[in-house]
């Protein structure tokens, strides 16, 4: 038989593995996470305010883009039906902003908008040739921030514009 003897000491199964005790063990304190959050929760308020302006503007922007998508619908609902088709605005205690019908059926309701003012002053008629009974005015404004708000115009022939109606 051969002698089983190795020149490598024999460790025991569970030794604990060979690192210097000097070295340190990676990682962070809690005292550093803690500073850390907190550096981050400062800026986050700092930032806050910016965010809010930013998510005015963007209801407003989303409140004209759907308008301006209900205009071309009574439009063009006026011109398959070959009639007269009406964009009008909602009673204040309606669950609508506005509203299209046609021949006193509604054809489609905007939702209600939180925080966000509509102003349509007239009834917008479309015609069987897609005409707008005359130029209309409309305007979108933020309730918490009357300084975001879009006025934009459809002239007769259902060209958008912004601002107020041109006058020639």
């Amino acid at each position: 038989m051969q002698n089983r003897t190795s020149s490598r000491p024999m460790l025991p199964a569970h030794a604990p593995p060979r690192t210097p005790s000097h070295r340190p063990i990676g990682g962070f304190t809690l005292i550093e996470v803690l500073v850390t959050v907190a550096i981050l929760g400062i800026l986050a308020g700092l930032a806050a305010p910016s965010f809010k302006a930013l998510i005015e503007r963007y209801q407003v922007r989303t409140a004209r883009e759907d308008l301006v998508a209900s205009i071309y619908l009574a439009r063009s609902e006026a011109i398959r039906r070959g009639g007269d088709v009406t964009l009008e605005a909602c009673d204040d205690d309606a669950d609508c902003a506005w509203e299209i019908a046609a021949g006193g059926n509604s054809i489609q309701q905007s939702q209600k908008l939180h925080a966000i003012s509509v102003t349509i002053p007239d009834d917008v008629v479309f015609d069987r040739w897609g005409l707008a009974s005359s130029c209309h005015v409309f305007k979108i404004e933020h309730d918490r921030n009357n300084t975001i708000e879009q006025e934009f115009h459809i002239i007769r022939t259902g060209t958008l514009g912004d601002g107020a109606c041109p006058t020639t």
